[in-house]
C-alpha cells in the first residue's frame, strides 16, 4: 500500500514543474519565436534551437503559442507587458493575415501571404484560435 504524498513533497513537485516550464517552455520559446518581421511566430526550428526558415505560419500553432503566451502572463504577473506584446503578436496574425475577409473562417495555414493547401479551412483549427482569444 502506497503512502499518501505530504504537502511538502507537493511542493516541491510544483516548484519542479514551474522550474521546468519556466527554463524549458517559456524561456526557449519566448521571445525567440516572435517573428517581428512578418507576424505570428516562427515555428521551425533545429534541436540545437537554430532557426530553421519558416514556409508555412499554421493557424494552430499560431494559436497554441498565443494562448501560452496568455497562460504566462496570468500566472507570471510581473512578466505581463513581455507576455502581452506575445499575445498581441498572435491574436494579429490570426486576425490580419489567416482571417479569410472576403468569406470568413481562419486558413489552416499560409504559405507567405498566401493560403496554402488550397486555402483549407478546419473547424479544428478554429477552435483552437478561440481558445487563444478567450485566453488573452
Amino acid at each position: 500500500m502506497q503512502s499518501k504524498a505530504t504537502a511538502t513533497e507537493y511542493r516541491d513537485l510544483a516548484e519542479q514543474v514551474d522550474e521546468n516550464l519556466n527554463r524549458d517552455i517559456l524561456a526557449m520559446w519566448y521571445p525567440r519565436a516572435v517573428d517581428e518581421a512578418d507576424g505570428g511566430f516562427h515555428q521551425n526550428y533545429a534541436e540545437n534551437w537554430s532557426p530553421i526558415p519558416d514556409t508555412q505560419k499554421g493557424v494552430v500553432y499560431q494559436s497554441r503559442l498565443t494562448w501560452l503566451a496568455a497562460q504566462a502572463a496570468l500566472r507570471y504577473p510581473e512578466q505581463q507587458t513581455e507576455y502581452h506584446h506575445c499575445i498581441r503578436q498572435g491574436l494579429e496574425f490570426l486576425e490580419d493575415k489567416l482571417w479569410d475577409n472576403p468569406t470568413g473562417g481562419l486558413f489552416w495555414a499560409l504559405e507567405g501571404d498566401i493560403p496554402a493547401r488550397g486555402g483549407e479551412k478546419a473547424c479544428y483549427g478554429m477552435a483552437f484560435a478561440i481558445y487563444a482569444a478567450s485566453a488573452a
